[in-house]
């Protein structure tokens, strides 16, 4: 339990790490449906902004702090950037490093610092100054990229075809290596994966490896250390298991922040005036609509199957579903921004941004969930109050429409 509540704590500490600087300025510098700072801009301080599209071409002498579905800077960064969104894309020089969660996630300006990140697909193709770790489902390094310190990898399918000046560690399913590795050199697959050395592979350590089966060295790799194959064993260390499931649940829960945040970003920006609407009516009335949130998450999936029983109505049973799972998700954010709004009227930011209420909402209510013992509790009630909200505003907008 103690380590449960360790765990716990690592994770809100990593929260908090994001959070605080938006906290702090929940009005942002820039908090639009489309942010862009110019190129002959120079902004003394601490950037942060947040809207659908944000382009950074200007000059930034400080961190940036960062979310929007698409994300681009180009201009020169002096100090460490946060980027949260859809897709982000980094193409100017940073004095300092990057931390970033994305769906898409590209790196082609020159970093001095570490690079640590988190996506779907992941492109390095530039000179990183320290280390790499990255995490995602496809990961390449260009050949145009270069780590001066060590790479760490965690993904299905890696593609290294850059020069590695430390020791690189990784874990996957199918990689392939063509740069030259400084260091030593640590591979980890499962029972299907494998690894393919492309000239001109050069790994100037040590060749640890472990897979189910001994690997065939083809000559157009040169390891100049010892080559050690440890048999991949399938079996179950409660210990091992335990502590990747951890790892695996808060990376989890820190990209579905991350997630919640874009999805805000994007309806705040189309549907402002809704938006507000909504939040204004689950504050006003919360019993109201927690209850009526609770009434159609139980009789929905009960309609749902009495229509499935006739062919006529099994179109209308998927529509149904899908509006269902739709208004679960988007319950999320709902809840997450009534919590903004009241909490940016109890601490008297009467210029409070919609979105910045909404990016402080979301990150108070995924602290919230994660209070062990209550935390289920907590997401269950915000989910029924956010429904709530939701299909009543839907029954007034069809009134209107009328």
């Amino acid at each position: 339990m103690k380590k449960y509540f360790k765990n716990v704590a690592i994770f809100i500490g990593l929260i908090l790490l994001f959070a605080i600087p938006f906290v702090g300025q929940a009005t942002m510098e820039k908090a639009d449906e489309n942010v862009y700072l110019a190129p002959d801009v120079v902004h003394e301080g601490n950037y942060y902004a947040a809207g659908n599209i944000v382009e950074i071409a200007g000059t930034v002498n400080g961190d940036i702090f960062v979310a929007g579905n698409s994300v681009t800077v180009s201009g020169a960064v002096n100090g460490d950037i946060f980027a949260a969104g859809n897709s982000v894309s980094i193409t100017g020089d940073i004095d300092g490093s990057v931390f970033s969660a994305a769906s898409n996630i590209i790196i082609s300006g020159e970093v001095l610092g570490n690079v640590r990140v988190a996506g779907s697909n992941v492109t390095i193709e530039s000179e990183i100054g320290r280390n790499v770790m990255a995490a995602g489902s496809n990961i390449i390094l260009t050949s145009n990229a270069e780590v001066i310190k060590h790479l760490n990898l965690a993904g299905a399918v890696l593609d290294v075809r850059s020069n590695v000046g430390g020791n690189f560690e990784a874990a996957g399913e199918s990689m392939k290596i063509s740069g030259e590795i400084g260091g030593n050199t640590d591979l980890y697959f499962d029972k299907t994966g494998k690894v393919v050395f492309l000239p001109p592979a050069h790994l100037m350590g040590d060749f640890k490896y472990t897979a189910s089966e001994e690997l065939i060295i083809s000559d157009d790799v040169t390891i100049d250390g010892e080559v050690v194959y440890n048999q991949f064993v399938p079996k179950v260390n409660k210990k091992q298991f335990l502590g990747l499931f951890t790892v695996g649940y808060f990376l989890f829960k820190l990209i579905q922040l991350f997630g919640l945040l874009v999805i805000g970003l994007v309806i705040v920006s189309l549907t402002k005036k809704k938006v507000k609407e909504t939040a204004d009516l689950m504050i006003k009335n919360p019993l109201a609509q927690i209850g009526m949130g609770i009434v159609w998450f139980i009789i929905t999936p009960i309609i749902v199957v009495l229509l499935l029983v006739t062919v006529i109505g099994m179109p209308l049973a998927f529509l149904l579903s899908l509006i269902y799972i739709i208004f679960i998700c988007l319950s999320k954010v709902f809840a997450g921004i009534a919590i903004g709004v009241m909490l940016t009227k109890a601490f008297g930011w009467d210029k409070a941004t919609l979105i910045g209420s909404m990016v402080l909402g979301i990150i108070a209510l995924t602290l919230l969930k994660s209070i062990p013992v209550i935390g289920w509790l907590v997401g269950l009630i915000t989910m029924w109050w956010g429904i709530g909200g939701l299909v009543e505003i839907k029954k007034r907008t069809l009134k209107e429409m009328k």
